[in-house]
């Protein structure tokens, strides 16, 4: 029973699975043999399956641990720096509207064009690829965090006030609780822009990660290998997102 209420509830648990289902099928049986694309375009979904159970862990698996220690090292320097620094300035109404320009230059500017210049500046190692995540997520934590700490509400703070609670003791109890929705919002967007800037300095330099083997997978025209790398880059995506929205659901549980 409350497996088949969740079904009525949430028919897209059940809808959104099937169409991909589907779609595999209408490709394997369907849409490539009728229009005889070739392998070397489009290659089978049972091909490219195979592809990614057989060379996971022996290609795939190295690289892609590499770009997890990229991505979860910067982001996490993002989320600190972030949160840190936007509780800081609202604190501050002229240090806020001193940064605010810089804040949404860096919010507009796409990070990835300040990658040559990373690698220039630091080399093509690992640490180059973590600077770049964090200088691509800070900006949406940062402002979506400035955003929450700023719209607190003023019964709650006045009510802080009379209590004659300290800074801290308000920022805390009543500041960032209220942010928190905004906080995930900003934690969200961060996560997106992080992967995308952690695939692509490891496209413009490097020897490891994902990134590097959809290069060397293009070159070659590996393209079965270049589709199992695509579909683990796209589950590293939708798991790091669903991993925010998970522990979003385990910190806020008051009515949004």
């Amino acid at each position: 029973m409350p497996r088949q209420s969740l079904l009525r509830r949430k028919p897209e648990i059940l809808v959104s699975p099937l169409l991909l289902v589907l779609l595999i099928i209408l490709m394997e049986y369907v849409i490539i043999p009728v229009f005889h694309i070739p392998s070397w375009i489009i290659p089978p979904p049972s091909v490219v399956f195979n592809t990614l159970i057989s060379s996971f862990k022996r290609e795939i698996l190295p690289h892609f641990l590499v770009t997890l220690v990229e991505l979860f090292s910067g982001y996490g320097m993002a989320v600190i720096l972030g949160i840190g620094l936007a509780a800081f300035i609202t604190q501050f109404r002229f240090l806020e509207q001193v940064l605010a320009p810089y804040i949404i230059l860096m919010v507009t500017m796409p990070i990835v064009s300040l990658v040559p210049l990373l690698l220039i500046w630091l080399g093509v190692g690992m640490i180059t690829k973590i600077v770049a995540v964090t200088i691509a997520a800070f900006p949406p934590i940062m402002m979506n965090a400035v955003t929450g700490f700023r719209n607190t509400d003023s019964l709650k703070l006045d009510l802080m006030h009379s209590l004659s609670a300290t800074k801290i003791q308000t920022f805390v109890k009543v500041r960032f609780p209220c942010a928190l929705p905004n906080i995930f919002t900003g934690l969200i967007l961060g996560a997106i822009t992080s992967l995308i800037t952690c695939i692509a300095a490891e496209f413009l330099g490097g020897s490891t990660g994902l990134g590097y083997l959809v290069v060397v997978y293009s070159s070659i025209l590996n393209v079965k290998g270049l589709f199992a790398v695509i579909i683990i880059i796209a589950l590293l995506g939708i798991g790091f997102y669903e991993l925010i929205v998970f522990i979003q659901h385990l910190v806020i549980r008051w009515p949004q």
